[in-house]
């Protein structure tokens, strides 16, 4: 299980996320997204030991890594597909995606042209 303070902060996160406050990038890795925040890097990454379909990823965990600035990994978290926290990880790495490819804005592109 996870501290409550990864609990709070992958909750603000996600929060943040919706309300676009908080943008995501893709890094060089799959299935992974960063972002910034104050002088820190957070990277969330999922591992799927399952079939993988956007937004319903089946067994998968996720790797939280906070960075400073100097590009050292502080703290990594892991969020197993059992702890309680998952369901709102895993919808935190949903929105990250939807940031990074911009869903929102794609979808009325394609609305607008129909």
């Amino acid at each position: 299980m996870i501290s409550n303070k990864y609990s709070t902060l992958i909750s603000k996160l996600l929060i943040s996320t919706k309300e676009n406050r908080t943008h995501w990038q893709k890094t060089g890795r799959q299935n992974e997204y960063s972002t910034e925040l104050s002088q820190f890097m957070i990277t969330l990454s999922m591992v799927s030991s399952g079939t993988f379909s956007i937004g319903k990823e089946r067994n998968s965990s996720y790797i939280l890594t906070v960075i400073n600035d100097e590009g050292e990994n502080i703290d990594i978290c892991e969020i197993r597909s059992s702890d309680p926290s998952c369901v709102m990880t895993s919808e935190l790495f949903a929105e990250a995606r939807r940031s990074y490819y911009q869903v929102d804005l794609v979808l009325d592109s394609l609305i607008d042209s129909l």
